[in-house]
C-alpha cells in the first residue's frame, strides 16, 4: 500500500510551484512568530519599566515627604483638608488607575505593590477628597483614586483579604505605620544622598569623616 505518492512531484522546474509556495508560507509564518515574540518582549519590558518608575516615584523624597506630612496632619486633625501633600498622593493613585484602566498595567502588576496601599490611603484620605470634590464642584476630581481603591477592595475580597477597618484604633495604627515607614525611607534617602557627590561618585570614608578630599 502506497502511503505517499511522489510521482509527478518536483522541487525544481515545472511542477515545483507547490514546494515554493509552501516554503514561502513557512517563511512568512516564522517571520510573524518572531515579530510577535519581539513585540511581547517589548511590551513586557515596558510594563516592568513602568512599574519600576512608579515604585521609584512612590519611594522618592517628594511623595515620601507628602505621606509623612499627611500622616502627621491626620494624627492631629482627622478632618484635615486637602493640601498639596494630600493632592500629590491622590494624583499618584489616580494616575495609577488610569494606567490600569487603559490596559498598560494588568491586575497582577497593580495588586501586589499597590492593593493594600491604595485601600488604606483611601480610608485615610477619602473623606477629605470627597469634601474637596464637593467644594470645588468637580465630580471627577481624583475619581481614579476612588475607583482604584474600589477595584483593589473587590480583588482583595476575592482573595480573602480585608476589608480593612476604618475605626479610630485601626486608623491610628495605619497612621503610625505610615509615619514610621516614611521616616525610615527619608532616613535611607538622606543616607544615600550623603554618600554621593554632585558628580554621582561615592564619597570615601575619609571624606565622610570631614577630612578634605
Amino acid at each position: 500500500m502506497t502511503l505517499l505518492n511522489t510521482n509527478g512531484l518536483a522541487i525544481f522546474g515545472p511542477g515545483s510551484e507547490w514546494f515554493w509556495a509552501m516554503l514561502q508560507f513557512l517563511v512568512l509564518l516564522t517571520t510573524f512568530f518572531l515579530v510577535y515574540r519581539q513585540l511581547r518582549a517589548a511590551v513586557a519590558t515596558n510594563v516592568f519599566a513602568r512599574k519600576d518608575r512608579l515604585e521609584d516615584a512612590w519611594d522618592a523624597r517628594p511623595l515620601t515627604q507628602a505621606r509623612l506630612k499627611t500622616a502627621i496632619a491626620l494624627r492631629s486633625s482627622p478632618d484635615a483638608d486637602v493640601d498639596a501633600a494630600i493632592a500629590a498622593i491622590a494624583k499618584f493613585f489616580s494616575d495609577l488607575f488610569e494606567l490600569h484602566d487603559r490596559g498598560h498595567l494588568a491586575e497582577r502588576d497593580v495588586m501586589p505593590s499597590w492593593g493594600v496601599n491604595c485601600q488604606v490611603w483611601w480610608l485615610l484620605l477619602g473623606p477629605a477628597v470627597l469634601r474637596y470634590r464637593e467644594a470645588e464642584s468637580v465630580k471627577k476630581l481624583y475619581l481614579g483614586f476612588e475607583e482604584l481603591a474600589a477595584f483593589c477592595r473587590r480583588r482583595s475580597a476575592a482573595w480573602g483579604i480585608g476589608p480593612f477597618d476604618s475605626d479610630d484604633v485601626s486608623r491610628s495604627a495605619w497612621l503610625d505605620k505610615a509615619i514610621r515607614r516614611a521616616t525610615e525611607n527619608l532616613e535611607r534617602i538622606e543616607e544615600l544622598e550623603s554618600r554621593v557627590t554632585p558628580q554621582g561618585l561615592a564619597i570615601d570614608s575619609k571624606t565622610e569623616a570631614g577630612n578634605p578630599a
